[in-house]
């Protein structure tokens, strides 16, 4: 869903967010911002790799967008009707949806509960710093801003409830087939459908909740990443479309985790326990000091920790790589 940063000079971006905002520009003029005919191409090759929508009519370039894009009105009609309130605001394309969020959150432009979503990002990350690749409008790529108040501690739980919410949004749309894997993985008959980065802002209490969903394009994706995974258009009834995706997340998200700033992880361990694509399966770990250990998943401990039987001892992991072991 994100790409890497392109590190592109400032007059290409000023053309880029002109033709995003509708505006056509000559390509006599983008040849002369570019630096040339040479860079120009370079530039669009590099638009193409991103599946922007600008092409050439008649001596200029244009934005076309040939599909159902993401509408900050339309979420927001749809958050209206399930009574969860939340601004929401939507780019066409944006470094990290996650990154601009806590910018803005740090120079106080924004109040929480408060969403970004953008159709492509160029340098957004994952869990430690991987990158998640993807094409313009193939994707449903939001951050939200949201208050919870839990010790430091338990924030890591954040996580794991919103795994949850996103299953539980999924699942009420007409998606089956979905499985929550420790920490922080949405899969779709076993295939990686989406990931979750949580981040604190640096303000007590205050956090971002960041989502990347494959929405189509799974084919592709999956030849160029070499390991299946997983798109959720086609695992939902027609009719529904990215905006209501994105409106059902944003609603379980904001519920779930005020949930769990009242009560904590332990309302949500239930749940988990029921949707754990790992429980009972044998598993690698792999933890930061690069070392790799086999046993089998036994779900979560209350701390959300995920217990590992290996071979008669049982440990508990915080942080590490999982993945699991096929026959």
């Amino acid at each position: 869903m994100d790409g890497s940063a392109r590190g592109w000079p400032a007059e290409a971006e000023a053309m880029l967010f002109a033709l995003s905002e509708g505006e056509g520009i000559s390509l006599a003029s983008a040849r002369e911002r570019a630096g040339g005919a040479r860079e120009l191409d370079a530039l669009r090759q590099d638009w193409d790799a991103l599946g922007l929508p600008i092409r050439e009519r008649a001596a200029q370039l244009v934005w076309v967008a040939d599909i159902l894009g993401l509408s900050a009105d339309r979420i927001a009609g749809h958050l209206s009707a399930l009574d969860v309130s939340c601004a929401v605001r939507v780019e066409a394309l944006t470094d990290s949806t996650n990154a601009q969020l806590l910018a803005d959150a740090a120079a106080g432009a924004v109040a929480a509960p408060s969403a970004l979503l953008c159709e492509c990002q160029r340098a957004g990350r994952g869990r430690r710093q991987r990158v998640w690749q993807g094409r313009f409008g193939e994707s449903i790529l939001m951050s939200v801003l949201l208050h919870c108040a839990r010790p430091l501690a338990e924030l890591p739980g954040v996580a794991i409830v919103a795994g949850l919410a996103v299953h539980r949004a999924l699942s009420e749309l007409g998606a089956g087939g979905l499985a929550v894997k420790w920490p922080n993985d949405l899969l779709l008959h076993d295939a990686k459908l989406a990931g979750i980065l949580v981040e604190s802002t640096g303000r007590a209490g205050q956090l971002v909740v960041g989502i990347g969903m494959n929405w189509s394009g799974a084919a592709d994706l999956s030849a160029r990443l070499g390991r299946p995974v997983a798109a959720l258009k086609p695992a939902l009834p027609d009719g529904v479309d990215r905006n209501r995706v994105a409106a059902a997340l944003l609603a379980a998200l904001v519920k779930d985790v005020q949930r769990f700033a009242d009560d904590g992880l332990r309302p949500f361990l239930p749940a988990f326990a029921r949707h754990d694509a790992l429980a009972g399966r044998t598993v690698r770990v792999m933890t930061a000091d690069a070392m790799s250990r086999y046993g089998t998943a036994c779900g979560l401990a209350p701390d959300g920790g995920l217990k590992v039987d290996h071979g008669g001892t049982r440990a508990v992991y915080h942080s590490a790589d999982v993945s699991v072991v096929l026959a």
